[in-house]
């Protein structure tokens, strides 16, 4: 795969991923008093799809190794490189955690419910914020070398 098929996927993912994140804030923002079954496997059916995509994601970030052109460009970033790809290795075993918890989940278990969605939202800050510092790192190296302002 080339750098603009690479490109191309990634922006895929990222709409896709967007989509999914704003129905699991929908999904887990008020739990439900009737239906509880129905919320339940919609609500899992929601996280697998984004679990899905989020690895999807992780994978083709890490292609051909995860930020080598920062690091080629700013060897001084390596440390800082690591910590965000070994995030990537968080973020997996939070999201494995969270499906097993769902799957063990019923719908009388109202407070891992609860739980359950907060996990959930803790889960998608931190998605966010690993995004973010993403973006800002490639963007401020790479926006210099291109010869934007600072």
């Amino acid at each position: 795969m080339n750098a603009s098929d690479l490109a191309f996927w990634l922006r895929e993912e990222h709409v896709e991923l967007a989509q999914s994140v704003a129905k699991l804030h929908e999904k887990t923002a008020t739990l439900p008093r009737i239906n509880e079954q129905r919320w339940l496997d919609e609500l899992r059916k929601e996280f697998d799809h984004f679990r899905d995509h989020m690895n999807n994601h992780q994978a083709l970030e890490e292609r051909d190794g995860y930020m080598v052109q920062v690091v080629e460009q700013q060897p001084a970033l390596s440390h800082e490189v690591m910590r965000m790809a070994h995030e990537h290795f968080e973020i997996s075993k939070l999201m494995d955690g969270i499906r097993d918890h769902l799957e063990d989940l019923t719908p009388h278990d109202r407070l891992m419910i609860r739980d359950c969605c907060q996990r959930i939202h803790s889960l998608l800050q931190y998605i966010e914020y690993h995004e973010k510092n993403e973006d800002l790192l490639v963007t401020s190296l790479f926006g210099r070398d291109l010869g934007t302002a600072d």
